[in-house]
């Protein structure tokens, strides 16, 4: 809803199939899709050859675990789009592991 610039209750209706999704919104949705499907098909390859490399030992794959987490890194989607992204290369590259990167304001102990 952030990034399509509208409400949450709207997201809701469209999705529930009360409200027609208006075609730039439909592109937009599409859009970003592809750009999840870009970033798997990028990083499972290389999570892959982190695991064979490590002759099986579990690879870590970081990810943000708040929206200002993920802005504060400068990303362009809420934490959710990330974690998404990380549980499908997780899935496609056996022996990964999501893990949350430290919070920018997480003080040291």
């Amino acid at each position: 809803a952030e990034k399509l610039v509208i409400g949450e209750r709207r997201i809701q209706r469209m999705e529930n199939g009360q409200e027609e999704i208006p075609e730039v919104v439909a592109k937009l949705i599409d859009d970003i899709a592809a750009e999840a499907k870009d970033m798997v098909e990028q990083l499972a390859p290389a999570y892959r050859r982190a695991v064979k490399a490590g002759e099986g030992k579990p690879v870590l794959l970081p990810t943000w675990r708040t929206d200002n987490d993920a802005y504060a890194a400068g990303q362009p989607y809420p934490s959710r789009f990330y974690r998404h992204v990380a549980a499908r290369v997780a899935d496609a590259a056996a022996g990964t592991i999501l893990v949350y990167k430290p919070s920018p304001d997480a003080s040291e102990e």
